[in-house]
């Protein structure tokens, strides 16, 4: 998984982590993935997480 540059606040290309698993409802419009990060998340000093777009 890598950063796009849609929304113009990250740089495109940057590696964020790797799809394990893709789970798929086939009533609903989206589809939702596990991600293993591309870090060790007990590395970081600051994380920030988009919840809703």
């Amino acid at each position: 998984m890598v950063t796009s540059a849609l929304s113009g606040v990250f740089p495109p290309g940057l590696v964020v982590g790797e799809i394990n698993q893709v789970k798929k409802s086939d009533p609903e419009p989206f589809q939702a993935a596990q991600i293993q990060p591309a870090f060790n998340i007990r590395d970081l000093e600051k994380l920030f997480i988009i919840t809703e777009w």
